[in-house]
C-alpha cells in the first residue's frame, strides 16, 4: 500500500492487524532483495555448460556472436570461480555464527557477509557489468521473431540469462546501499 501511494487499502484513521507479530518480518521481506550466492554460482556454471553454449550460438546466429560467445565463456569461467569463493566464505561465516545455510541472512554494512559481497563487487565490477550487458544483448537475441523461430530450450535459456542479470543487479545493490542490505 505504501509503495502504491495508498491505493490498495485506501484512507483510514485506524487499522487492526491480525497476525501483527509477523508485521516486521513481512515488511522486511517485502522491501528487501535476496541474493542466493549458491544459485548465482550454479547459474554461471549452467550457462557455461557445453550443452548450453551451442544453443546460445544457434539462437544468436548474428555476425558478431562468435566474439560475444568467446567473451561470454571467459566471463562465465572467471565469475564462476569468484562467486564460488564468495559462497564458501559466506558458508564459513554462517557456520561460525551457528546459522543454517538455508536461513535468510540480514546484515548491515561493514559486517562480514556484507564485506564479502562488497569485495566481490569491487574486485569483479568490470566483469560483472560486462556480463550484465552481454546478457542483455543475449536476451534481445533470444527473443523469437515468430512462432516458427522458437528453439527448443530457448525459454529455459531466457530464464537463466534473466536470473543471472538479476543476481548481478542485486549484488551491485548490496554493495552500494547505504544502511541495511
Amino acid at each position: 500500500d505504501l509503495v502504491s501511494g495508498g491505493d490498495i487499502l485506501g484512507r483510514f484513521s485506524h487499522a487492526v492487524l491480525d497476525e501483527a507479530h509477523r508485521l516486521e518480518h513481512e515488511a522486511i521481506n517485502s522491501f528487501s532483495e535476496v541474493l542466493p550466492l549458491q544459485a548465482f554460482a550454479r547459474s554461471l556454471e549452467r550457462l557455461a555448460d557445453e550443452k548450453t553454449l551451442p544453443l546460445l550460438n544457434q539462437a544468436l546466429e548474428s555476425a558478431d556472436s562468435p566474439e560475444m560467445m568467446i567473451g561470454l565463456e571467459n566471463l562465465l569461467a572467471r565469475l564462476h570461480s569468484r562467486v564460488s569463493i564468495a559462497t564458501e566464505s559466506v558458508r564459513q561465516i554462517l557456520r561460525r555464527g551457528s546459522r543454517s545455510q538455508q536461513d535468510r541472512v540480514r546484515f548491515r554494512n561493514n559486517e562480514p557477509i556484507h564485506d564479502v559481497l562488497c569485495d566481490l563487487w569491487v574486485t569483479e565490477k568490470e566483469y560483472l557489468v560486462q556480463l550484465r550487458e552481454t546478457l542483455s544483448q543475449i536476451q534481445t537475441g533470444l527473443t523469437p521473431k515468430s512462432e516458427d523461430e522458437k528453439v527448443e530450450g530457448l525459454t529455459q535459456l531466457r530464464r537463466q540469462t534473466a536470473a543471472l542479470a538479476r543476481f548481478v543487479s542485486i549484488l551491485e545493490l548490496c554493495s552500494t546501499v547505504g544502511d541495511e542490505s
